[in-house]
């Protein structure tokens, strides 16, 4: 037997059982009004936050931008010629990256460079990084390969920020970030490979 789930009775049903405080839509807007009306200076807290970095490891300057391939800008097997004849306005893959593929791993080091540079006009007080580390052929990842992204982002952090550096990182692996993409077993301890593999450089 199959039963139809409704997506607007179960909007419904939760909106009933709001909370009065939270009835209407301004909960949010009059949390910033007593802030804004509170005389008293409140500490500001500032962080940098890194998202979806997505560096590709094979990642190559001049290849074609666009291609039949989920990812681009790199050797997918097909030579570049037969790319460009499928698609003669394609940009060439830039020395920086391109907007439509994953970046190179000098962009990366560029950004954290600039952060670990810049700790005193910054004045961040911690990092969040919340994963998505590894590029988007995953019709050919590896458990390795996925691991190695990460442990390769955490090394080159640590190098950029400095040994003396005070500035704490905390991070949480993304979807991409173990293999096969977006599955994640936590129904024991110790079952994700990949976690079990750089969990030490964290």
């Amino acid at each position: 037997m199959v039963k139809e789930l409704s997506a607007e009775e179960y909007v419904e049903k939760k909106l009933k059982d709001k909370p009065d405080i939270i009835k209407s839509n301004d909960y949010v807007d009059k949390i910033y009004a007593k802030i804004k009306a509170d005389p008293a200076p409140r500490k500001t807290v500032r962080s940098v936050q890194l998202s979806d970095i997505h560096i590709d490891f094979a990642y190559r300057e001049g290849a074609p931008s666009e291609c039949d391939f989920p990812i681009c800008c790199r050797d997918n097997g097909v030579s570049d010629a037969v790319q460009y004849f499928k698609n003669p306005s394609a940009r060439p893959a830039g020395r920086w990256g391109d907007y439509s593929c994953d970046i190179p791993f000098k962009t990366m080091k560029s950004m954290f460079d600039f952060i670990g540079k810049n700790q005193d006009t910054l004045k961040a007080d911690f990092i969040t990084w919340v994963g998505d580390n590894s590029g988007h052929n995953v019709w050919d990842n590896t458990q390795e390969e996925i691991t190695e992204y990460t442990r390769n982002i955490t090394q080159t952090l640590k190098d950029s920020l400095g040994a003396n550096s005070t500035l704490q990182v905390f991070p949480i692996q993304g979807n991409h970030d173990t293999w096969p993409v977006n599955v994640q077993d936590f129904s024991k301890a110790g079952q994700n490979w990949a976690i079990n593999h750089f969990k030490d450089t964290w």
